[in-house]
């Protein structure tokens, strides 16, 4: 089976192929949507991190201020958005998009590196190739 793995960000969302062989990277919005367009997607599943299908004001526990709670809410709603428009592009060029949950327990750099060989940085990155380990058992 072929799968992309998003983990949606407003300016460089995580991305994950697998289509044989695993490639996790950090990219630019723009890089990901012109990927998307120029692959043929019919023979893919696509699974997309959805922040938006959990509930609640978390991020005004995590701020200090009202502004840095409203800051926090307004980068999340961006991403969110973004995530939204990537699920809707998705699934205009392929049948088996799915949308999933986002989970707290996070893989490190190095859980991340034992599982796949691959020394991943970012949390994003980490985060899309996850959708696809999912898959993967």
């Amino acid at each position: 089976m072929k799968a992309i793995g998003i983990d949606p960000d407003l300016k460089r969302p995580g991305f994950a192929v697998w289509d044989g062989a695993l490639t996790v990277k950090e990219i630019e919005i723009t890089e990901l949507i012109e990927i998307l367009g120029n692959t043929d997607l019919t023979d893919y599943k696509i699974r997309i991190e959805a922040g938006w299908l959990n509930f609640g004001n978390w991020h005004i526990q995590k701020a200090k201020t009202k502004e840095e709670a409203a800051e926090i809410g307004r980068r999340t709603g961006e991403n969110h958005a973004a995530g939204k428009i990537l699920a809707m592009l998705c699934g205009a060029y392929c049948n088996d998009v799915e949308l999933v949950r986002p989970t707290t327990k996070k893989l490190t750099k190095a859980q991340f590196k034992s599982l796949t060989g691959l020394d991943i940085a970012s949390q994003d990155a980490r985060d899309a190739g996850r959708l696809i380990l999912d898959l993967r058992g």
